[in-house]
């Protein structure tokens, strides 16, 4: 098994000019832009180019994605049995590729950032992730875990730095408690009988009609 972590957004950094979609101007992303989807349980997955084969994903619990105080992780189980595309990509996941994102629904709002107008996304869902050369954010990229550490480049010295941010947010992410599961309403019947009103669940209903259709065959 071959595990890959990143991160695919890093909250307010500004992207290149023309990654917005159809705008032309550049934006960045808020931390809880993301938290809908990731409740919602929407299929992702994870590609080695926006039209590579896919290499994980969520709904067989293959692809991990978490927010956490620096931007939106993964981690990325991948069988080279059952996914032999990625021997192709090794090599390169560990010279350092950058991660990039296939957005949908993106709600971004105009807003001034240090004299200029740029683009603030405050929520969106995202269709699949994507293991890229050139990403439009310098900070989103990916590594295999059992990597060593490379220090020969400013590209490994930034990779180095998510890595010790990504550690720190999984550990959180993973001690945080599980959501609880919102109750059921309870389902009542009620029953009047010499002047009174009782109040059944389905359960105690089924029980009490049981105990009397016992009681009525012994009186017989």
């Amino acid at each position: 098994m071959i595990v890959i972590r990143g991160y695919a957004k890093v909250w307010d950094q500004l992207s290149r000019d023309g990654a917005m979609g159809s705008s032309d101007k550049p934006g960045y992303w808020i931390r809880g832009s993301l938290t809908k989807q990731l409740s919602s349980g929407k299929l992702v997955t994870l590609h080695r180019g926006h039209e590579g084969p896919v290499l994980a994903r969520t709904d067989n619990l293959s692809l991990e994605l978490f927010e956490d105080h620096h931007g939106l992780g993964f981690e990325a189980h991948v069988f080279p049995q059952e996914t032999p595309a990625i021997w192709d990509s090794l090599n390169d996941i560990r010279l350092g590729l950058g991660v990039s994102t296939e957005n949908v629904a993106m709600k971004a709002y105009p807003v001034m950032r240090n004299g200029k107008e740029v683009l603030e996304v405050r929520e969106a869902s995202i269709v699949h992730l994507a293991m890229l050369t050139e990403p439009n954010y310098a900070s989103c990229c990916c590594w295999l875990a059992n990597s060593p550490r490379r220090y020969d480049s400013d590209k490994a010295f930034r990779i180095n730095a998510a890595r010790d941010e990504w550690d720190i947010g999984y550990r959180a992410h993973r001690a945080a408690p599980s959501p609880a599961p919102t109750p059921r309403p309870r389902q009542h019947v009620t029953l009047r009988a010499f002047g009174m009103a009782c109040e059944f669940t389905p359960a105690a209903w089924r029980a009490y009609n049981h105990a009397h259709e016992m009681l009525r065959r012994k009186r017989r």
